[in-house]
């Protein structure tokens, strides 16, 4: 039995049907299909739930800003917030989901959060900006996605699957040897 670990963007892909559900959507049959222990963090969830709001506001398309239009908006986040809190508990219940989180005191997951945020920036992590040909912009890891490995890693996951290619600079990395980054 393998133990795998979702990233946040998988289970965003998922539950907001954006560009990459189908990948998250095979990614998750195949995990459950399987005698495997899916595991998800404290972090992962309230970081869903996040996204999923800040996602909302930024793509619904409502003519002006108005009592109706945010009521709108507020209850179309409130459904997938619920939506998803709800799933995770019908996999837990099955005993398909395992909620966990790392064991390790809160000094040293900072500190070695930390260590590998500040060296973690490539030229290759430097694209340029869909809205200006003069602009660039950082597309590498940001330190929940360093969290999100450290999690994985402590609660002794053997993959850690993700839709996020920034976590590809984690392949070769020695602070992450014994765990499978698989970037969908």
């Amino acid at each position: 039995m393998s133990k795998i670990y979702f990233d946040s963007s998988v289970w965003l892909s998922f539950m907001l049907k954006d560009m990459h559900e189908s990948k998250a959507t095979k990614a998750m049959q195949t995990a459950f299909q399987k005698p495997n222990q899916v595991i998800i963090s404290t972090l992962c969830i309230l970081e869903v739930l996040d996204v999923i709001r800040k996602r909302i506001c930024e793509k619904e398309e409502y003519v002006g800003l108005n009592e109706q239009a945010r009521a709108a908006i507020v209850e179309k986040i409130n459904q997938k917030s619920t939506a998803f809190v709800d799933f995770l508990m019908q996999l837990e219940q099955r005993q398909q989901v395992t909620f966990t989180d790392p064991a390790t005191f809160l000094s040293p997951y900072l500190f070695d959060t930390l260590r590998l945020y500040k060296n973690n920036c490539s030229v290759k992590d430097i694209i340029r900006s869909n809205q200006s040909f003069n602009q660039y912009k950082f597309h590498g890891l940001g330190f929940y996605d360093l969290q999100h490995a450290l999690n994985a890693k402590e609660c002794q996951a053997d993959e850690l699957v993700t839709l996020d290619k920034g976590f590809n600079q984690l392949k070769d990395s020695k602070d992450f040897v014994n765990l499978k980054i698989n970037v969908l």
